[in-house]
């Protein structure tokens, strides 16, 4: 609240929103109350901070996925057909991206036909 009153005085005649507005901005262009600039000619994702969550999240992705493979084989090795099930499972969900993919393809290419001639080529019949 003490920040509000401090942005108001040095920015007078804003109204409430427009404080927390300018307030939100600051927040989202420094670090740690410094001001961050990335050197020139560098490429990153942002401020430092970015990067520790990324690996964050990456470490979480790798045990959540090490965990499934140990159950998978855990599964796969004490259940009697679960192998069999899987390669069911594995077969429906193969035929089931494929038609996705199919349908994506067909309405990209009408997309493309609009774009290109004002209509599909089904649209002359």
């Amino acid at each position: 609240m003490q920040s509000l009153n401090e942005l108001e005085k040095v920015i007078p005649g804003l109204r409430p929103w427009e404080v927390l507005s300018v307030e939100q901005a600051m927040d989202q262009i420094t670090y740690g109350g410094e001001w961050y600039r990335e050197p020139l000619g560098s490429y990153t994702t942002g401020p430092p901070y970015i990067a520790e969550w990324n690996k964050n999240v990456i470490r979480l992705f790798q045990i959540f996925h090490d965990l499934s493979v140990r159950v998978y084989n855990k599964l796969n090795r004490t259940v009697p057909g679960f192998g069999t099930v899987m390669e069911k499972v594995q077969i429906d969900s193969a035929a089931r991206e494929t038609r996705r993919m199919q349908k994506r393809a067909a309405k990209k290419m009408a997309e493309e036909e609009i774009a290109l001639f004002g209509r599909t080529q089904n649209d002359d019949e």
